[in-house]
């Protein structure tokens, strides 16, 4: 495994893998990203709806996920190099990324749902008033 070495007037401050520095970015994406959501929530305010509940829920769950597999890619070094360790890690990884992909794919398709019906009740307002002008006009 190749290292990335810091140095300092050619003096060597720290030697670490992408993998272990990739791992620290995802735990520090996860931290902003949890902070983010519930800032987001707490914006909000008073007006919160059943779906902003569901969606600080599942962006929570992702967010966390994301920093489960950065703690993880961290801790890789301490596993034991036999074939079932790295088996049960390896797939322990893949089932958490088909997660966080799972919830995203979900919150997308959440949100195009509520944008699609917000759509039909502005259609369907349209179409109340139109209809009114019409029956007062008559």
């Amino acid at each position: 495994m190749s290292l990335l070495t810091i140095t300092l007037l050619g003096l060597p401050l720290l030697a670490i893998s992408g993998a272990t520095l990739f791992g620290y970015g995802l735990l520090a994406l996860s931290a902003g990203l949890l902070a983010a959501h519930w800032q987001a929530w707490r914006d909000a305010g008073p007006q919160r709806e059943e779906f902003h509940a569901r969606q600080l829920n599942r962006r929570s769950q992702g967010s966390a996920l994301i920093g489960v597999v950065g703690l993880a890619m961290v801790m890789f070094e301490q596993i034991p190099r036999r074939p079932w360790p790295i088996a049960i890690y390896s797939a322990c990884m893949v089932v958490a990324t088909g997660l966080i992909f799972y919830l995203g794919f979900a919150d997308m398709m959440a949100n195009r749902q509520r944008e699609h019906e917000k759509r039909i009740d502005e259609l369907a307002d349209s179409l109340k008033e139109h209809l009114d002008k019409q029956v007062s006009e008559d």
